[in-house]
């Protein structure tokens, strides 16, 4: 999976940009990043629908299933998506755009919808998982009879609701008694994940960088559009 995020709320994603598969964090400030993200993700776009084409697939999971596995899923993460549209209104014929792709029409109202859906669907789950309780017997009106099944003592870990419930990784714990060390520790764990991932990692947002060079022009030669 490759993960983006736009924020536009507190400029707290931005220690996410070191896990290996986040391909970038794009703050409200980082106007040249919010100039070249659609662009960059409508090419990516339009070469996986040449591919599809090529290959008789309509789908990312159908293209999974009958070619290769080697395309990854693309998720974009908007944090406060009003502002965004206030500073940046291109942006929302794009993600419109976008939408029309997975949706069965181009309508932003059912965008909203989709997103009250989230919501309600965010609340259905966090009425059928169930962490550590001091009273096990607790357990069976949350989720569902575990029969003396152990949670492992992984922070983080909790039981889903189901028959029998099923434990899982709910996020990833970060130690620490106040945000500085939290944070400290996430860096770490997304630094550990990073230096053990040996997959391929996602494109960059594209941005021009401080002092061009020689080999900055040959590897972006086929990128012409990120060179103003």
């Amino acid at each position: 999976v490759n993960i983006y995020i736009l924020d536009c709320g507190g400029w707290s994603m931005g220690r996410l940009l070191c896990l290996p598969h986040v391909g970038g964090v794009a703050l409200d400030s980082e106007e040249e990043k919010f100039e070249k993200f659609p662009k960059m993700i409508s090419d990516e776009l339009s070469r996986r629908k040449s591919l599809f084409a090529k290959n008789s697939v309509g789908t990312l999971t159908a293209y999974r299933k009958n070619v290769a596995d080697d395309i990854p899923a693309v998720i974009i993460a908007i944090d406060n998506i009003v502002p965004m549209f206030d500073l940046y209104p291109d942006m929302e014929p794009f993600l419109v755009t976008l939408a029309a792709m997975v949706l069965t029409d181009d309508n932003f109202a059912t965008i909203i919808k989709a997103v009250e859906n989230g919501r309600n669907l965010y609340q259905n789950i966090k009425n059928a998982i169930a962490f550590e309780l001091t009273d096990k017997g607790d357990y069976s009106t949350l989720v569902g009879k575990i029969d003396g099944l152990p949670l492992p003592h992984n922070p983080g870990r909790a039981f889903f609701k189901g028959n029998p419930p099923v434990t899982f990784q709910s996020a990833l714990y970060s130690s620490g008694s106040t945000e500085a060390e939290m944070n400290a520790s996430l860096l770490e764990i997304a630094k550990t994940m990073a230096e053990k991932w040996n997959g391929p990692l996602p494109r960059p947002i594209p941005v021009m960088p401080d002092t061009v060079t020689a080999d900055n022009l040959k590897n972006e030669y086929n990128n012409r559009y990120l060179i103003p």
